[in-house]
């Protein structure tokens, strides 16, 4: 481990903010058993796993809920933020969830229910976070800093922008959230690595954001969108 200056010395403050994140993320994830695409078949239609799916993200919103700057939030922009990011970020959840393993099961659907290269550029874009396997709190950190974006779907209208109650304190929330994650990165690797850390989180993200264009597009497609759960539509923008 190292420390490259007095600036990006975790304090003990920091240090109980990592604990409180750590001990809310794993009291939500243990609440639930993420087996279900453990027991996916070919004939598995891909309405089901969008429906399953529900239990993934609703973990991910309880865990949001337990950060004290989120739970402050005006609920309309509590709703717009989960709205509009969900989709994309919920991959560093899967990841953190799955043991930052290949699911295989759930890649051959993938590959049925979308088309082969999605399955192969999704499997790529996570395994550039496998690296963090022994430093999943680096993920878990990514993903309250992101949660604050204003806006990570590319399909959500521009306008949304102007429905924020208040989007100075979004920045605020994010630019504090990502100071820790900078901190936390220079006491685990040296500067020249944490930035490249930053430069992964920041670059798949983004291709993140692209495949779930696609995903969206075969969602779109499909004659059940009306029988999704609300959630599942709301994050889709069906």
């Amino acid at each position: 481990m190292h420390c490259c200056s007095s600036n990006d010395i975790l304090n003990d403050e920091d240090q109980i903010l990592l604990n409180n994140i750590n001990n809310a993320y794993q009291l939500v994830v243990d609440k639930n058993d993420y087996s279900y695409i453990d027991k996916y078949t070919s004939s598995t239609p891909f309405s089901q796993f969008i429906n399953d799916e529900t239990m993934m993200y609703e973990s991910l919103i309880n865990f949001f809920k337990c950060i004290p700057e989120f739970k402050q939030l005006d609920k309309n922009d509590q709703v717009l933020l989960i709205k509009s990011n969900l989709l994309t970020i919920i991959h560093l959840h899967h990841i953190i969830i799955y043991n930052f393993q290949d699911c295989p099961n759930l890649d051959k659907c993938l590959s049925k229910w979308i088309n082969k290269d999605f399955d192969y550029q999704i499997v790529r874009t996570r395994q550039y976070f496998y690296r963090f396997i022994n430093y999943p709190l680096v993920l878990k950190l990514a993903l309250v800093v992101l949660i604050f974006s204003v806006n990570l779907s590319s399909w959500f209208d521009i306008t949304q922008f102007y429905e924020y109650k208040n989007t100075k304190i979004l920045f605020e929330y994010q630019n504090y959230y990502t100071n820790i994650l900078w901190r936390y990165l220079n006491y685990l690797f040296d500067e020249k690595e944490a930035i490249k850390v930053m430069e992964i989180i920041v670059m798949q993200i983004l291709r993140f954001q692209l495949l779930m264009v696609t995903m969206r597009n075969s969602v779109c497609q499909s004659p059940y969108c009306s029988q999704y759960h609300p959630l599942m539509q709301s994050v889709l923008g069906l």
